[in-house]
């Protein structure tokens, strides 16, 4: 079955775009991955869509992180769903790729979607599933992503 892309923006009434650019985590070649800072320099580069990755943490909240461990692209430790959202907003996410990007904090869905649609960028939404995530309802998961997505991406381009 051949999927049409454009049906999906029609149904949300999103300008599709018919041609661009996608960044990986934002622009992670530039600044720390899924961060503020990758987002604006994916925008600056003239970038048209961002891929970028969500998973849950223990407060509720879906927040835009890779890896099922904060050890790599954080100063935190341990499984980031373990963790609630005022305690990951503390961590540095950016002094790792370089020292500049010290003030980096992790960013929930609801976070960056605006900051996309100000700074003129299409999301690519990767849902981060790990395996022990295994018993997880996706149509639960799904219910509680779209109304954010509903409620925070005001495309203004």
């Amino acid at each position: 079955m051949k999927i049409n892309p454009a049906l999906a923006f029609e149904k949300f009434r999103l300008p599709y775009p018919n041609r661009g650019i996608i960044g990986h985590r934002g622009l992670s070649s530039e600044a720390p991955e899924n961060t503020k800072a990758s987002f604006m320099a994916a925008a600056e580069a003239g970038l048209s869509w961002v891929e970028f990755d969500i998973q849950r943490c223990a407060s509720g909240e879906w927040v835009v992180f890779h890896d099922e461990t904060l050890e790599r692209t954080s100063n935190g430790r341990g499984p980031l769903r373990d963790k609630a959202f005022t305690e990951l907003k503390s961590l540095d996410v950016g002094s790792w790729f370089d020292p500049r990007f010290a003030h980096e904090r992790i960013l929930s869905l609801a976070e960056v979607l605006p900051l996309l649609s100000h700074l003129g960028l299409h999301p690519n939404i990767e849902v981060k599933f790990f395996e022990a995530d295994a018993e997880t309802d996706m149509t639960q998961m799904a219910a509680q992503i779209g109304p954010i997505v509903e409620r925070y991406w005001i495309h203004h381009t």
